[in-house]
Parts: C-alpha cells; sequence; structure tokens
C-alpha cells in the first residue's frame, strides 16, 4: 500500500465506507478504483480473493470474488461469467487489477432475507489494510 499521511488515510477510510452506499455493480467498480489507486492489495491478498475457500471462510462469499480471464479472452468471457449451473455470477465489465485481467463478482447481498451481508465484512477487510498498514494477512470476523 502507498505510504499515506493520517488525513489520506482517513480519506481512504472514508472512500472505503462510502461503498456500502453504492449498488452492487457500482461497489466493484469502486473496489477495483480504490485498489489500483491505492495498490491496496498485495499479490497473497489478490490470491485470496481468487480462492473459493478463502472467500466463503472469510467473507462469507459463495464465489470467488474475483476471477482471473484465460489468455484468449475474446472466446472464453460468456463461459468464464458462469458458475457451473450457467448461472452468470460475474459482471460484463473486465477489470484490470494488480497486472491482470479479471471479472469482479456480481453476488453481493444487503443482508436481507437469507442471504448473508458480506458487503460489510468485505468492506471491514478493506478498511483494516489502512488501519493496519496491510501488515500480513487479515482473517475478518464474521461479526462486523
Amino acid at each position: 500500500m502507498k505510504q499515506l499521511n493520517e488525513f489520506e488515510k482517513q480519506m481512504l477510510l472514508y472512500r472505503i465506507d462510502n461503498l456500502r452506499n453504492l449498488s452492487n455493480k457500482d461497489f466493484m467498480v469502486s473496489f477495483a478504483g480504490i485498489v489500483n489507486d491505492f495498490d491496496l492489495l498485495q499479490k497473497e491478498d489478490l490470491e485470496n480473493l481468487q480462492d473459493h475457500d478463502w472467500c466463503r471462510d472469510n467473507i462469507r462469499h459463495e464465489y470467488t470474488i474475483v476471477k482471473p480471464l484465460s489468455k484468449n479472452v475474446s472466446d472464453t468471457l460468456v463461459e468464464e461469467k458462469k458458475d457451473n449451473t450457467g448461472r452468470q455470477r460475474y459482471y460484463d465489465n473486465v477489470f484490470y487489477i494488480k497486472g491482470k485481467n479479471v471479472l469482479l463478482s456480481s453476488e453481493w447481498y444487503d443482508g436481507t432475507g437469507r442471504k448473508p451481508d458480506n458487503k460489510t465484512i468485505f468492506i471491514n477487510w478493506l478498511r483494516s489494510f489502512v488501519k493496519n498498514n496491510n501488515n500480513g494477512n487479515l482473517k475478518v470476523s464474521h461479526n462486523p
């Protein structure tokens, strides 16, 4: 993560907190912007967001948050957005994060109904990088 002064840290925390007020698609677009603008994630963090078990155990997210694209984007983009049942789980936009073309999850829940509030957990995870200067692999509590 870039070195930030206290004011810049507070502004970044404000941007991260504001994610909760956005629609799901804007939430992910803004996430990609924050990650790229502030070099927020390390290689290991990006790998965690591509790991199904890590996403489920730490963010309560049933699908990977980030899905890297295969080399031949044009031929496989349509299929890569879908899960094994054929349902689309990723947005159409291709994002560039940490030197990779990726898809970002469309499966974000607001806490209503039977789905967990995984947005809040994810936001708290991002905040932890700023507050702890991105020291190590942080596990997020399921009770934000």
